[in-house]
């Protein structure tokens, strides 16, 4: 089979659809997002739809490999990639993809051990993970999101990981309580306050009801709401899986980047921020160049 100079990435979860056209030097040539996520579509319109997003793309690369992860891989995609089990040697990672065609991959998501859950998974961050390291040395990774997820990484086997459903409460709480109403603007200030006070209350249940009793003492504070709130839930989460002096590798956007490095200062961690988009092509690369080496 002929080889291509450029790869597909896609990650495919339940609510959006990202896929990519890039070079060996991770410049991205063409992107497509679009909220067709897996929940939104059966299996067979999944594929109708990934053949039809990507026809262009494959006039002008007719062997690019296409690699997807995500929630395509679970029951609700059209192709299932079962869990792997850690500890896990990350690299190994290729030796359990899928095969949907010669040109076309599944990657796997990663299962492990949970004393509260009983299991915990992770689907499209093991792609991630794999795009953060440098070396074969111990990592402590924070990968913030709907569902954020705390990674332990020695010598590149993932040892165990756990999930914090941050991102997805937030957005109901903020979008759907009494906390939260009114037009919201942006307060550095009140991000820091709900970054403190998580600090002090251990409960966090009780904690969260502080959001609506500030604003009956001060109504100026109904606006920055939001942001007291999104400190809290930050400050939660951090102060649950951070230590003062870890050093932490942060993965995620630019935007969610700025608020976990202020919560990661005043906890005394150091980060060092990854831009999840790199990381994902640089984790597909990664395993396009194992899988074309055979390792």
């Amino acid at each position: 089979m002929a080889v291509s100079n450029h790869i597909i990435a896609i990650d495919w979860g339940t609510s959006s659809f990202r896929a990519f056209l890039f070079d060996p030097q991770l410049s991205i040539v063409s992107e497509i997002q679009s909220d067709k996520g897996v929940k939104k579509l059966s299996q067979e319109q999944q594929k109708v739809y990934l053949e039809s997003q990507l026809r262009l793309w494959k006039v002008d690369h007719p062997h690019a490999k296409i690699y997807l992860c995500g929630m395509v891989g679970s029951t609700l995609g059209f192709c299932q990639a079962p869990y792997v089990d850690t500890p896990f040697d990350i690299r190994k990672l290729i030796q359990n993809l899928v095969k949907v065609n010669d040109q076309t991959f599944i990657i796997p998501g990663l299962k492990t051990p949970s004393q509260t859950l009983g299991i915990d998974v992770i689907r499209g961050e093991e792609t991630l993970i794999l795009g953060c390291l440098e070396n074969d040395g111990d990592y402590k990774i924070c990968l913030p999101g709907t569902h954020s997820k705390w990674v332990e990484v020695h010598e590149r086997k993932v040892h165990s990981f756990s999930t914090s459903m941050t991102g997805e409460i937030f957005d109901i709480i903020s979008s759907h309580s009494i906390l939260c109403s009114g037009n919201q603007i942006d307060s550095h200030d009140d991000f820091q306050l709900g970054l403190q006070d998580a600090y002090k209350e251990n409960l966090f249940l009780h904690s969260l009801f502080k959001t609506r009793t500030r604003v009956l003492e001060n109504a100026d504070k109904a606006s920055t709401s939001k942001s007291y709130l999104s400190g809290l839930m930050i400050g939660s989460e951090i102060y649950h899986y951070a230590k003062p002096e870890d050093q932490i590798i942060l993965c995620c956007n630019e935007t969610l980047a700025a608020r976990y490095r202020m919560a990661f200062q005043f906890v005394g961690c150091k980060a060092t921020w990854i831009p999840s988009t790199k990381a994902f092509l640089k984790g597909i690369r990664w395993i396009d160049e194992l899988a074309t080496e055979g390792k």
